[in-house]
């Protein structure tokens, strides 16, 4: 039978509107039909990217992308992340805290205000024309400072949540990191604000009459200040031995120069008379960085000066600013400084030499002349892992998190002074592109552009989900995936191979182990390999042998996790081995299908010659007749669910095409080449084959009906304010749900009868709940006890999982 062929698509059937979204100022779901289950999302880059507050329900928050991740303890050894804040338009660069309150700046050029228990943001100040790098917040002041180096100062008014600009001077240097105090003098508190800059300087400034006034820079360190934090000396970490004083203030600053200073800043009469002083050197902002480390010279030898350097209060009286002590230990630059806020004092460090550094000052009984020294070193050692960003110590002091360059949320534990690793938090760093259930919806994979893929599941001892394996770890971005079987997988990445994987035994293991998958469900573990190695040049992943021929090997393949695996051990002992590269096309992947026998793979086009469609057979491997019929890109594939007798392909050049699947071969069954009037994002079929649904850019999903002998007719026209980036469907008590991701980030969840042209709106998850961006992929199981839960990930760096109820 030839092909049926249209150039159109006329509007048939019903047309129904999606329920309009939410208010964006309380956009969160308050459907009891849907509730979160799953959040995964990688922390920034950033060096000001977390904070862990004392107040409310001490949750941790951090940074990803353009939102704000909040993680809750379900133990004293565990982050999970929670919930996320959101309103900014751009990548978030900087967070900071004060009781009752969050402040953030952006690369949208904004500073927010954010009630973080009601999840909104209270106000959004503008006046910044660049990128907002660092802010600081105290009481009912923030300081801001961004890329041009202009920095800003809001005030509060009196009783209410309007903001507004003070005042504003702009820096010859930008300013990468602030910090706000207050300090004890005779007649109360003064205010002091610290800046460090790339000018390799600490800038100091003092609150007089509502604006602040320039009272010192502080010479030493060699390269930019990329940190600052400050705290006050309490009568519990009072130290006379060392002239640390009650009402003492403590400032640590790192530098990309590697080292940390210590400056103390006292009022304390006896301080100020017994030390050498230095007059205060007050440089120009116009002064530059060899000009202000010249006037720091002494006459001693020509070494910078480590004499007090004394400030005149507004008040009358002084402040003198000490150099305390100079912390080395850190081999590449100090990204964080964090002050532990409760027990003794102890200063914790970030560093891009791969570590974390807990320091803390000699002990009474130490000996006299002995400084600073560190105390616990921790962090990604062996040669596998990179910087940290950002940290930041649990409330009671007893724990450190900090942020790592793969996304991962790193935490230790103070265990009777024996630092502990424990559970963080991961996820990926760029666009999630794709996700996809295993066959037996044991466990969920997920793909994205910041070239790895992650497998999660359920941990069954704490009932919560976890990034458990990291299969694929490339050197090209990643953008589909697909299941052989529960055990093989396939992946495409902006390079002209497919590549298809094994379930290594360890993997195996673990998700047994867990309780995510049954041991029937999968083939003999002989069969796997232990595991899988990467070479130091290469992009293949190595099997490593389970035979006696290969027993060193067996040696070093790591066992199944007994707790959910750290992210140094993600990195290191989940990847898959490959097990085969299929070759052919001329650019890279952008769609890849799978049934038990047949690998359908597609690859970026301008033309029909390269727009084809090339079929592999599994176990051989071999390549059969390519499909060509699409003029432009294929952007999506989908096999019939249960027969695999069908084959949709969709692509950029609006058309669709279903092809059929026989034993002898694949023709082309039916062709509409103007199915949507934009780029087709998405197709799906439902569970018994009797329909797909496609999403367009056009702002359209629409319902298309398969009859038994392949005619396909438009049944329904869902009419969305936003392109359709995603469309996955379900059964659920003889009920259709179908899900469709929106580019705003929003997902909108129908369900219908038998027919599909009786569809209904069920609810739509606003971005605070949904995502930020556009929805990417979307992919629904049914847990145990018949539980409907929808998995979605999106540009905006996030997985996340739902429960969804049909009916209340």
């Amino acid at each position: 039978m030839p092909p049926t062929t249209t150039k159109s698509a006329a509007v048939a059937g019903p047309v129904i509107a999606l329920p309009p979204a939410t208010d964006k100022r309380t956009n969160h779901v308050d459907d009891q039909r849907i509730r979160p289950v799953f959040l995964s999302a990688g922390a920034t880059r950033t060096r000001q990217g977390c904070v862990w507050p004392t107040w409310g329900d001490q949750a941790l928050y951090y940074l990803s992308h353009n939102q704000i991740v909040a993680c809750r303890r379900p133990d004293a050894a565990m982050l999970v992340a929670d919930r996320t804040l959101v309103g900014h338009t751009d990548r978030i660069l900087c967070i900071a805290d004060a009781p009752g309150t969050l402040v953030t700046g952006a690369a949208d050029t904004t500073v927010r205000v954010w009630d973080p228990i009601a999840r909104r943001a209270v106000n959004v100040l503008t006046g910044h024309e660049a990128p907002v790098h660092a802010v600081a917040i105290l009481n009912d002041r923030i300081v801001s400072s961004d890329s041009r180096g202009v920095v800003r100062v809001w005030q509060r008014r009196t009783g209410s949540q309007e903001w507004s600009c003070v005042q504003s001077w702009t820096l010859r240097r930008y300013a990468i990191t602030a910090a706000l105090t207050t300090i004890v003098s005779s007649n109360g508190h003064e205010t002091v604000l610290a800046l460090g800059a790339s000018d390799s300087l600490v800038h100091l400034y003092l609150l007089q009459d509502g604006q602040f006034v320039k009272a010192v820079s502080l010479p030493g360190h060699e390269n930019w200040v990329s940190t600052l934090a400050f705290t006050t000396i309490s009568p519990d970490r009072a130290r006379p031995d060392l002239g640390f004083q009650i009402g003492d203030v403590l400032l640590a600053s790192g530098a990309q120069d590697r080292y940390i200073r210590l400056w103390r800043l006292t009022t304390h009469a006896d301080a100020l008379h017994n030390s050498k002083t230095s007059p205060s050197a007050k440089p120009s902002e116009d002064m530059d960085e060899l000009e202000a480390m010249m006037a720091a010279l002494q006459q001693d030898g020509g070494a910078l000066s480590t004499k007090a350097h004394v400030v005149a209060l507004p008040n009358g009286h002084s402040m003198g600013v000490f150099l305390d002590s100079v912390l080395m230990g850190h081999e590449d630059w100090v990204n964080a400084v964090t002050w532990s806020p409760a027990g003794p004092l102890r200063l914790a460090s970030a560093s891009s030499d791969q570590s974390v550094m807990v320091w803390a000052p000699p002990a009474a009984s130490d000996v006299v002349g002995v400084t600073w020294s560190s105390h616990a070193r921790m962090g990604e050692l062996g040669g596998h892992g990179f910087a940290f960003h950002s940290a930041a110590w649990r409330p009671d002091g007893l724990g450190v998190a900090a942020m790592g360059h793969t996304g991962g949320v790193h935490l230790w534990v103070d265990n009777v002074h024996r630092w502990e690793p424990a559970t963080g938090v991961s996820g990926h760093i760029s666009a999630v592109q794709d996700l996809a259930w295993d066959p037996t919806a044991s466990y969920l994979l997920t793909t994205s552009t910041d070239q790895t893929t992650r497998l999660f599941a359920p941990w069954s001892k704490s009932g919560v989900w976890h990034e458990l394996g990291r299969p694929q770890i490339h050197g090209y971005d990643l953008n589909c995936l697909a299941f052989v079987d529960p055990y093989t997988l396939v992946s495409g990445a902006d390079e002209k191979i497919v590549r298809v994987f094994g379930m290594p035994s360890a993997m195996l293991a673990t998700l047994e182990a867990c309780g995510a998958m049954a041991a029937d469900t999968l083939v003999s573990t002989k069969t796997l390999a232990a595991t899988a190695q990467q070479p130091a040049l290469g992009l293949s992943n190595k099997a490593v042998a389970t035979t006696t021929a290969d027993a060193s090997d067996a040696t070093t393949a790591p066992a199944a996790f007994t707790a959910p695996p750290l992210e140094e051990r993600l990195l290191q002992d989940t990847l898959w081995p490959e097990t085969e590269k299929l070759y052919g096309h001329a650019f890279e992947i952008t769609a890849v299908a799978a049934t038990p026998t047949l690998i359908a793979t597609a690859c970026r086009a301008t033309a029909r010659e390269t727009a084809v469609v090339r079929l592999y057979e599994v176990g051989t491997w071999q390549e059969r007749t390519p499909l060509v019929h699409h003029t432009l890109t294929v952007t999506r594939m989908a096999f019939s669910p249960v027969s695999g007798k069908w084959l949709m392909t969709v692509g950029r050049d609006r058309g669709l095409a279903l092809w059929r699947v026989g034993d002898k071969g694949v023709t082309l069954q039916v062709a509409k080449d103007k199915a949507h009037a934009r780029i087709i994002w998405d197709v799906c079929w439902a569970s018994d084959e009797s329909f797909f649904v496609t999403g367009s850019r056009d702002k359209t999903a629409k319902v298309w009906t398969v009859s038994t002998d392949g005619q396909v007719q438009l049944a329904a026209t869902f009419q969305a304010d936003h392109a359709v980036t995603s469309v996955a469907l379900t059964v659920m008590q003889n009920r259709h749900v179908l899900a469709l991701g929106l580019e705003s980030g929003e997902i909108v969840i129908l369900t219908g009868g038998a027919t599909p042209a009786q569809w209904s709106p069920l609810t739509r998850l606003s971005t605070m709940d949904a995502h930020t961006a556009a929805v990417n992929g979307l992919a629904w199981r049914t847990a145990a006890g018949s539980v409907l839960q929808l998995a979605s990930c999106s540009d905006d760096h996030a997985v996340r999982l739902f429960v969804v109820e049909t009916e209340v």
